[in-house]
């Protein structure tokens, strides 16, 4: 028995005290009162004039463009997001506007993108709506809600102004959002959207902003005319989000926020005014967060109660006249993969891994009165505390010395190297491999010099000096940690002394198929690889037995620096193989390489 015939029989049984079930598919005769597959209604909108309070309508997979208007207590359930579509015109405001308590799940609703145009619309009532597994894209706000004590679950919001919008003057009014993405675009962009109050609650979702020095400026948690009285977000994770705030806590009202185990990362714009946090409350509580890259923390005018947090690479963390808790923490949390594009194309939040390594400063370093889920101390980010994860933590090699820049003095013959130094807890030392011969390898042979720790200030350097003329150099760095992990090898770095006073020096960049990480890996694993100029590039996924499975990249990219997922999901334990073709702008192919890799479930 497949999973829709169970749910539909629970249903069914459910119906018998308080409700028909009536049917809506393009195949149907349109015979009322819908209550058969051979009888659904052609549309929504005509099953629903006929339901009374407490009736479920089943939706089959189709594009139904009209505008709808529900105004009895039901359950509306659509087959999938991805292909059960409700696709607002122009007649009114919203694609679906509720009168009474609702629940909607399993559909894509989309809308026209002007001012004001809402995809779900609770109206002027002190009802509750409960949406879950929805798809909620293409309009100027996704959820408005009014009084309510709503649930929203398992959402997908992008292409928006407004992901969701709560009025609430009552103190009882207490929206919830979890495990949800929203991903607002549009400039003035705004993730939640509070007016007058309330008690929201936001857990475990992701949401991202748009990044334009210009013209992204999206916030998170806005306020228009009064803050929440009540706030509470908890492992969540923030991405380019500022527009001033990305979350205003005015100290209008006395009740308490509590901010724990999110992850705030390069809420940046517009630069100069941008902060994660507007006026914090004394009675607040913002523990076991990382903040990363940002331009400033906080925005405040007193000392905020703020302890068990890491900071790295913000502009600024507290202002001057404050100071960072006990026991905040300066270094750099050690992600799996915190690394963003430039420009952010939504698919860009699954290519990065926001766990802990092994030996990150912020594991079992929260909070001591907030537990993991295993009942350790607390991590600190989004995935610490209760509501959590628990998972392995990997102890991955450090990254690759990046950055490299070089400053020649051609009379004394000497040149120095500088890059940007490791940030890993457990970094230990680099090791410089020099020869003669282009494309060396840097094994124990050619090791040329290390570089401890203790030896290296904020910035990575050494020294090399020469003498004579016509002499050539090839350099590799590799970085290595406590437990003996080393890095990718660097670019090579070459230097050419052909006179007395030339020399020319360079750092290459590689065509380069990098090993997929991790490896072994379930489900997911990231290919990376490098071009040395711009090509035409495939990235390919076979079998074991060469069957082609999926094409990952099939476009012409500049020279630089890549990284694409690759999700076994559906495939089962083995051994894959991943290739990759390149076409210079010649037509010429220039480079080409495979790698082995070990799905395990």
């Amino acid at each position: 028995m497949n999973k829709m015939r169970i749910i539909l029989m629970i249903l069914l049984l459910a119906q018998v005290a308080f409700g028909t079930i009536r049917y809506v598919s393009k195949t149907g005769s349109s015979t009322s009162p819908y209550i058969t597959w051979e009888t659904a209604s052609d549309s929504i909108q005509k099953c629903l004039n006929i339901c009374i309070d407490g009736d479920t309508v089943i939706v089959a997979n189709g594009v139904y463009k009209e505008n709808i208007d529900i105004n009895a207590s039901i359950t509306l359930i659509g087959s999938s997001m991805d292909s059960c579509v409700i696709m607002g015109g122009t007649e009114k405001l919203y694609t679906i506007g509720a009168y009474k308590s609702l629940v909607i799940q399993g559909f894509g609703i989309t809308g026209r993108e002007d001012y004001a145009y809402r995809a779900i619309n609770l109206r002027d009532f002190y009802g509750n709506i409960k949406v879950s597994n929805c798809r909620i894209y293409n309009c100027n706000s996704g959820i408005k809600t009014y009084q309510s004590s709503d649930t929203l679950r398992n959402l997908i919001i992008t292409n928006v102004e407004t992901g969701i919008e709560t009025w609430c003057t009552l103190q009882t009014c207490s929206p919830v959002l979890l495990n949800s993405l929203v991903y607002v675009t549009r400039e003035n962009g705004k993730v939640w959207l509070n007016f007058h109050g309330g008690n929201g609650t936001l857990l475990n979702n992701i949401f991202v902003g748009k990044d334009d020095p210009e013209t992204g400026n999206s916030s998170g948690i806005y306020s228009a005319s009064a803050p929440h009285r009540k706030l509470t977000v908890k492992n969540n994770l923030f991405i380019r989000l500022a527009g001033l705030q990305t979350i205003r806590m005015h100290s209008i009202w006395s009740d308490p926020y509590f901010v724990t185990n999110n992850v705030f990362l390069e809420c940046r714009y517009p630069l100069n005014y941008s902060s994660v946090f507007e006026r914090p409350r004394e009675n607040s509580t913002i523990r076991n967060n990382v903040f990363l890259r940002n331009t400033k923390v906080f925005y405040i005018e007193q000392q905020p109660n703020s302890d068990y947090n890491i900071f790295w690479e913000n502009n600024e963390n507290i202002p001057p006249g404050f100071n960072l808790g006990l026991h905040d923490i300066k270094a750099d949390p050690m992600f799996v993969k915190d690394s963003l594009p430039s420009t952010f194309p939504p698919n860009a939040i699954s290519n990065a891994d926001y766990h802990l390594q092994m030996y990150s400063p912020g594991i079992d370093a929260g909070d001591s009165s907030i537990l993991d889920i295993d009942g350790s101390r607390s991590d600190i980010g989004m995935y610490g505390g209760p509501l959590g994860q628990s998972y392995q933590y990997l102890d991955l090699p450090p990254n690759p010395p990046r950055n490299i820049r070089y400053t020649a003095n051609i009379n004394e013959k000497k040149i120095v190297f500088t890059w940007k130094k490791n940030s890993e807890n457990d970094f230990k030392e680099y090791h410089v491999f020099r020869d003669t011969v282009q494309g060396f390898t840097p094994d124990s042979a050619h090791l040329y010099l290390i570089l401890p720790d203790s030896t290296l200030g904020d910035t990575a350097q050494f020294i090399d000096t020469y003498s004579g003329e016509n002499a050539k150099y090839y350099y590799r760095i590799i970085a290595t940690d406590n437990q003996e992990n080393e890095s990718e090898p660097s670019d090579e770095i070459s230097v050419i002394i052909t006179g007395v006073d030339i020399m020319d020096v360079e750092i290459a960049t590689d065509y380069r198929l990098y090993q997929n990480y991790p490896n072994p890996f379930n489900p997911n694993t990231v290919i990376s690889f490098q071009l040395a100029v711009g090509s035409y590039v495939k990235v390919m996924v076979y079998d074991i037995k060469g069957e082609l499975l999926e094409v990952l990249v099939n476009e012409n990219k500049p020279v630089g620096y890549y990284e694409v997922e690759f999700n076994a999901g559906k495939y089962a334990s083995g051994i894959y193989l991943y290739r990759i073709e390149t076409v210079d702008e010649s037509g010429i192919p220039r480079f080409m390489d495979m790698k082995k890799m070990m799905l395990v479930k």
